[in-house]
């Protein structure tokens, strides 16, 4: 059946609570994204430190492009993972991103509710930012079940945007 190798979200969300993968290699690839924007979140914040001197916030931002750099390899290989472990209904009406990139901004979305709630115990972005990775993993979990039911399908497309790589 079409999917059935695609976890659901609470499974996406443990990991990412866990900070491990377990044995798949799907959550595997999402655990290591979640990792990667929380290290890109605190380099995002170093980033805004007005105190830093022009150098040094080029050195940050450089950095900032090869996290994205590395960020956009997951993705890819996500997507790579679904090509050619999967097989969609090919008449089925096509989702506007790849699952990778859908996985990509839960786990965005994992770090941002994390840090805002600890920073904010409850605070009103805190509250928004839970919300937004609940609605978020829920609209991951519809298009699951509707990849499994070969109602809907996903984009192969690799990413193009190289982040300072030599074409």
């Amino acid at each position: 059946m079409p999917g059935d190798g695609i976890p659901q979200s609470t499974e996406l969300l443990a990991c990412f609570d866990r900070g491990n993968a377990g044995d798949r290699l799907m959550t595997g690839i999402a655990c290591r994204l979640r990792w990667h924007h929380d290290e890109q979140w605190q380099a995002e914040d170093r980033s805004r430190d007005a105190a830093d001197e022009d150098e040094v916030l080029a050195k940050i931002k450089r950095h900032i492009d090869t996290m994205n750099l590395t960020r956009s390899r997951l993705v890819d290989e996500l997507d790579a993972w679904l090509t050619k472990s999967l097989s969609q209904n090919l008449s089925a009406p096509l989702h506007t991103e790849t699952l990778g990139s859908v996985v990509d901004r839960l786990s965005i979305a994992w770090v941002r509710a994390d840090r805002l709630g600890r920073r904010e115990d409850g605070g009103s972005r805190s509250r928004h930012a839970a919300r937004q990775l609940q609605e978020l993993a829920h609209a991951y979990d519809i298009l699951v079940s509707e990849i499994r039911a070969g109602s809907r399908r996903v984009p192969d497309w690799r990413g193009l945007k190289s982040y300072g790589e030599r074409s």
